[in-house]
């Protein structure tokens, strides 16, 4: 989750913790996860001291009066028009970033283990944004494939059980062509990190599509699930920013 542009505001997350709760009015950004710190007065107080001091010495001013530019982006950050969520799950670790737009104005924030980074982007290039913030990856091979939830399901009971041509068997009672179990049987079987997707529109209304990635060695997979039906389908960054575009426009909607 870089940008090689740049344009990164790197934070420590004890940092973002005391800049939004000397700025911001609104609760912390639940989809990032940073803790709280100085739950003690006293503790707070040298808190603020300390990290004002590194944020000086970065030209991003002080804890309760930050750099402009940094400024400018907390407040979009507490008051979003919109906002996409991404959760990334890697065996080199996981991560949270938020991708929000106000207007024509957005930011990107992302959380990996103590850290936060902040970034200005166009408010008209949300989905692209959001969808840059994935790791980068081909599309891996296959035809996209339509499962039942619930055949889905039995197909992984199966599989855990008595491993790939029992997952398959299962998808073929089903009524699910070869090619189609194929792909998503490497989509489940090849999976080595991968993510979830949501979008949030104003008073909190939600997309009701999931979306997931999934990377293998192969490529990506995007796995969307909506009335009891699962579609597989290869994806390269432009589809994964099709599938954020879709997203935004269902929460929009409400």
């Amino acid at each position: 989750m870089t940008d090689p542009a740049g344009g990164w505001i790197p934070l420590a997350e004890e940092e973002f913790f005391l800049l939004w709760w000397a700025n911001q009015p609104r609760e912390l950004p639940v989809p990032l996860g940073v803790r709280h710190f100085g739950a003690v007065p006293a503790d707070r107080a040298e808190l603020v001291e300390a990290c004002s001091d590194t944020l000086s010495a970065r030209g991003l001013g002080t804890v309760r009066d930050p750099e402009p530019r940094l400024a400018a982006l907390l407040r979009v950050l507490a008051a979003p028009t919109m906002s996409v969520q991404l959760l990334l799950e890697y065996p080199t670790g996981a991560g949270q970033a938020l991708a929000v737009v106000d207007g024509e104005r957005g930011v990107l924030a992302t959380r990996l283990g103590a850290d936060v980074h902040l970034a200005p982007i166009r408010g008209t290039a949300l989905a692209p944004a959001a969808a840059g913030l994935l790791p980068a990856s081909p599309a891996a091979p296959g035809r996209a494939a339509n499962v039942r939830v619930a055949d889905y399901q039995a197909a992984c009971l199966a599989g855990r059980e008595d491993g790939a041509e029992a997952f398959l068997a299962v998808l073929r009672s089903a009524g699910v062509r070869e090619p189609e179990a194929r792909t998503v049987h490497r989509a489940v079987a090849g999976r080595y990190g991968g993510g979830h997707l949501g979008a949030t529109g104003r008073d909190r209304r939600r997309a009701a599509t999931t979306v997931t990635w999934l990377d293998t060695d192969e490529g990506r997979y995007l796995a969307r699930g909506r009335d009891g039906w699962l579609v597989v389908t290869p994806a390269d960054q432009a589809r994964v920013a099709e599938a954020v575009a879709e997203l935004v426009q269902e929460a929009h909607r409400g």
